[in-house]
């Protein structure tokens, strides 16, 4: 009989079980995300700040002066880009996880070798938003609502 990946029977507070959540976490999250078209977004030279909360960084446009902090870092069609390419990457990942030898190598990787032991160690969010569906859909229309307002505001900015 193969083993799943994610093995139910065991105790939701096993540390074993939750240090191999974490690192499959991190692994599903470098796959995924970070070896993505995130790292052509994040190539290139980053701004000097006297301050340190770079209030004094402005960018020079042909419609006048930016302040970093105000500055969306992301446009549109690179968000696009590199949520196509995730979502991709993500659906690609679970459905490796359907594979009962993938789950096996994968299973074993990850209790062999500590997965970007220089990142923070995961932690599940408890937050009500995650425990009650209706309000976790509530505040994603919400959210999506909000999203598309400032979308429209900053199209029309851009017009003027």
């Amino acid at each position: 009989m193969n083993k799943k990946i994610i093995n139910s029977s065991y105790l939701k507070n096993d540390p074993k079980h939750d240090k191999f959540l974490q690192n499959l976490a991190k692994q599903i999250t470098l796959e995924c995300f970070r070896n993505s078209y995130l790292e052509d977004l994040h190539k290139g030279v980053s701004p000097y700040t006297k301050t340190g909360d770079y209030s004094d960084v402005k960018i020079i446009t042909p419609k006048g002066e930016i302040s970093w902090n105000e500055l969306s870092r992301i446009n549109n069609e690179e968000m696009q880009r590199l949520i196509v390419e995730v979502v991709d990457r993500v659906f690609t990942a679970i459905d490796n996880l359907t594979y009962p030898s993938f789950s096996k190598e994968l299973r074993g990787f990850i209790n062999k070798n500590e997965i970007a032991p220089e990142w923070v160690t995961p932690k599940l969010i408890t937050n009500d938003i995650f425990k009650d569906e209706d309000l976790y859909w509530e505040n994603r229309v919400a959210s999506a609502k909000e999203h598309q307002k400032n979308f429209r505001k900053r199209i029309l900015d851009n017009l003027k």
